[in-house]
């Protein structure tokens, strides 16, 4: 009986870490090359990547350079074709 309960607890677990981790794959962003930019925090960097049409930057510390980035197309389709196929075995 005892062996069954943490069975159920890890099986719990387990299913927590695989859903957190599939949530999370879907806010994955395209990395682009590393801009010219020399930066010394998120902000700076944030509004150099805007002024050249990039939704986001960070500025990594040990380079000091600013890399902007934009959302994926590809995972924007995924998610909707996850949403369809979803509805689809709904029915």
């Amino acid at each position: 009986m005892a062996r069954s309960i943490y069975f159920m607890a890890f099986l719990a677990l387990a299913m927590t870490l695989f859903v957190a981790y599939g949530v999370q794959s879907k806010e994955i962003c395209c990395k682009v090359p590393t801009t010219p930019f020399l930066c010394t925090n998120d902000p700076q960097c944030k509004t150099l990547c805007s002024k050249v049409n990039y939704e986001d930057g960070h500025c990594f510390d040990i380079l000091s350079k600013c890399v902007c980035m934009n959302r994926c197309v590809q995972d924007a389709k995924t998610l909707a074709a996850e949403l369809i196929e979803e509805e689809f075995l709904k029915q």
